[in-house]
């Protein structure tokens, strides 16, 4: 708390009056992470909701640069969850099983016209959640060779196979 109240140029007592554990702190910077999360997410609501293929690859790309730019906080993000308190948690899961449920309902759309050859589209959400933090948690064993770009659409590429999208809707 003296540390932050240092960088911050407060005084701990002013400090003492937002923040009051090192929960809160962790708490409200996963709040932060959330909200990023929320402003890449809102910005793919002008896909054309009628190529659940587009809207995929926009979505996939929008999230991975979105854990691009904040890289660090993602990996502390995922490296932290243990240190939230048994509320918290549960407020942060919550979100992180909002935007499970948001990518959900893309893939739904895609098994619906027949585009998404799956069966779960539960557990596909999830996986592919998964994978777009392949970067900050596994990034080591990539960045020699490929770059952002290349990075991006190997995993698009990827993540289209294993939904059985016919090479043709690409």
């Amino acid at each position: 708390m003296r540390e932050i109240s240092k960088a911050c140029k407060i005084e701990l007592s002013q400090l003492y009056q937002y923040i009051s554990s090192k929960d809160d702190i962790l708490y409200l910077y996963y709040m932060r992470i959330y909200e990023l999360i929320g402003e890449y997410i809102r910005s793919l609501l002008y896909f054309d909701e009628e190529d659940p293929v587009g809207q995929l690859k926009g979505y996939v790309r929008s999230m991975l640069e979105c854990v691009e730019d904040h890289e660090r906080e993602f990996l502390t993000m995922y490296t932290e969850s243990r240190h939230l308190e048994h509320e918290s948690l549960i407020d942060v899961l919550s979100l992180e099983h909002n935007s499970v449920t948001y990518l959900e309902a893309f893939i739904r759309k895609g098994k619906e016209k027949g585009i998404f050859k799956i069966n779960d589209c539960t557990m596909t959400a999830n996986f592919i959640t998964h994978l777009l933090m392949t970067k900050p948690l596994r990034g080591w064993n990539f960045r020699k060779e490929r770059s952002f770009g290349q990075f991006a659409e190997s995993l698009i590429e990827f993540i289209l196979d294993a939904l059985g999208v016919e090479k043709d809707r690409r």
